[in-house]
Formats: structure tokens, sequence, C-alpha cells
């Protein structure tokens, strides 16, 4: 049966970061599963509708679907990940198809807002980071990879992402297993010992 990993934290803290690196470890016995692609479809909405939409709460994803997923990959089988295209706000029609493996990481700021979803856990990582370093490596990857102006970035940022934060991620650490202090941008390894050595039998 699957190790069922579940990575939460504020946005830009090193989750995806994280995940890829232990995926690097062993790619033959880890899955990742963002929890990005899980965000509900906006493609339906005008320009100026989709500026207003707050990507920083759980109403903005699919929980139920993915925990769903993450079920069905428990029980040994495979299933048929969603795309979600940022720059369009949509979710595509093909799909990505995902098997059961050893370990299953689901990564992404909402990962614990769904008692479904924590249920299934067998180990809740949450990781963290100071706000300036956040910030600084989101408004880098939002600009490269989302297309976003920096202007957008600044106040989603400080009208969305911060507040939202508070009320919805912050709490989340009294109940992860293990908390993970990312400021340093030199390499995965100074973050990944603690997870490192809990998945230590299972990245054989």
């Amino acid at each position: 049966m699957p190790y069922i990993v579940l990575m939460c934290g504020p946005s830009c803290a090193g989750k995806t970061y994280l995940a890829n690196y232990i995926h690097y470890l062993n790619p033959k016995k880890v899955t990742l599963i963002g929890f990005d692609a899980y965000c509900v479809d906006y493609g339906h909405l005008s320009p100026e509708e989709i500026k207003q939409v707050n990507y920083d709460c759980p109403d903005a994803y699919d929980g139920h679907l993915l925990a769903k997923h993450v079920r069905e990959l428990k029980k040994g089988n495979a299933i048929d990940r969603p795309i979600y295209e940022f720059s369009t706000h949509h979710r595509k029609e093909e799909t990505v198809r995902v098997e059961p493996n050893d370990v299953i990481i689901v990564e992404g700021i909402m990962t614990f807002q769904y008692p479904e979803l924590v249920k299934m856990a067998d180990l809740k990582v949450f990781v963290d980071a100071d706000e300036h370093v956040r910030f600084n490596r989101r408004f880098d990857r939002d600009q490269k990879e989302r297309g976003r102006s920096p202007e957008s970035i600044i106040y989603q940022f400080n009208h969305t992402v911060i507040p939202m934060q508070k009320i919805y991620i912050d709490p989340m650490k009294n109940i992860a297993d293990i908390i993970i202090e990312n400021n340093s941008n030199n390499g995965p390894l100074p973050m990944a010992k603690k997870l490192v050595d809990a998945l230590k039998d299972y990245l054989k």
C-alpha cells in the first residue's frame, strides 16, 4: 500500500522544490502530485472577473477530487490527474495518467484543509520560510512561469496571499508531523534531511 505524504506550507516556501528532490532520490518509488493541478476551472470568466479570483482559499481547489484520487492510489489504482493552465485559468481537456507507487507526495498550500485527505496521510509535512524570502521567490516564479506582471504579483501577495495564509495555512503547523524551515537558497540538502530520514525505509 502506498505511503502518503501530505506537504503543506505558505506560497513559495519550497514545497515543490523539496518534493522534486525526494523524487530525484528514487524516481522509481516516488510519485508527485501538485495540488495546483486541481484548481477550479475559471476559464469561463471574463478577464476582469479573473482578476478578482482568490487562489489562496480552499474554494479555489477541488479538494474532493484530489481526495478521491489519493484514495484510488492508496488502493493501488491509477488515476487521471487534471492539468491546470494558469495563463488561461482553465483546466485542460487532457489529463496525466498517474500510477500508484511506494510513496505518493501531495504538495500544495491547501493540502491540510480537507479532513478526508488528511485522514489518509501517513505523514504530514509543513514547509515554511520567512515572508521576504517567499515574496522574492514568488515574484520571480510568477513572472517567468505564469506570465504575471510585477504589479499584479505585488498586489496579490499583499491583498490575498498573506491575509489568507494567516487564516488557512499558518494554523496548520499544529497538525504537522514534521516542520521544515527553508530560508536557504543553497540547494535542497539543508531542508531535506528531516524528510529523507523519515522516508529512508521507502527510498531504498
